[in-house]
């Protein structure tokens, strides 16, 4: 009987352990592959991004050729619902979103200077890119939410 019971406890550590780490593969393969979403659940990055990054293969050069062009994509969407936002407030709210922008953009530049670290090797540039990426797309979006509620 013991050692039955001893199977069975084996056999259920093996078969979690098993299904941690299939878990765990599944989601690092499809790190550079999902779109960012917003707290809302809308979806951040465009179509035509995830339709580069299919493409690309996960070759490195590919995938930072479609985190580029999304993230000037996305940089311009940022600038337009920041001057737009910042145009539709009264006087005395300007200086404090500046200060808040200017603060995000030193937050969001060393957070992702730490994501692209120089001895990681080619992920760490795709890591430390899309880390841009993703967060200038979100911030893109809270922008807009802000400017629909004004």
């Amino acid at each position: 009987m013991k050692a039955i019971c001893r199977y069975w406890r084996v056999s259920s550590f093996v078969a979690v352990f098993v299904s941690a780490a299939s878990l765990a593969q599944a989601q690092q393969s499809e790190v550079t592959n999902r779109p960012s979403t917003s707290q809302a659940g809308e979806t951040a990055l465009s179509p035509k991004y995830s339709e580069c990054m299919d493409r690309a293969g996960g070759i490195t050069s590919e995938m930072l050729n479609c985190i580029e062009e999304e993230m000037r994509l996305q940089d311009t969407k940022l600038n337009e619902n920041y001057k737009a936002l910042q145009s539709n407030l009264p006087p005395a709210r300007q200086q404090p979103l500046l200060e808040a922008q200017r603060a995000w953009i030193r937050y969001r530049d060393l957070n992702c200077a730490y994501y692209a670290d120089p001895d990681g090797g080619t992920l760490a540039r795709v890591s430390g890119a899309l880390c841009m990426l993703t967060m200038t797309a979100e911030r893109a979006l809270e922008l807009e939410r802000l400017l629909a509620d004004n």
